[in-house]
């Protein structure tokens, strides 16, 4: 697997640098949607589909999603990042 230190070097675009400079450690499927400009049931998936490292279901309480396993996430998805 690819290390935190690689991923963040390869997904250091503008685009990312919301994510790549924060130092929230747990993100919420809305912030995620929003910064992405995606739906919120597609982040929702991606979680529900393992894709997004470390993410955690709490049910009611909703998804909790690592910064860490959303650079490797996004990277990945990017083509930046080959295993």
């Amino acid at each position: 697997m690819v290390g935190l230190d690689d991923a963040v070097a390869r997904l250091n675009l503008p685009e990312y640098l919301w994510l790549i400079g924060s130092t929230k450690p747990f993100w919420l499927i809305k912030d995620i949607a929003d910064a992405l400009v995606v739906s919120p049931n597609t982040v929702k998936k991606w979680c529900a589909d393992g894709l997004i490292p470390g993410a955690v279901d709490f049910g009611s309480g909703g998804w909790r999603i690592p910064r860490t396993g959303l650079i490797i996430f996004l990277a990945s998805r990017l083509g930046k990042l080959s295993n």
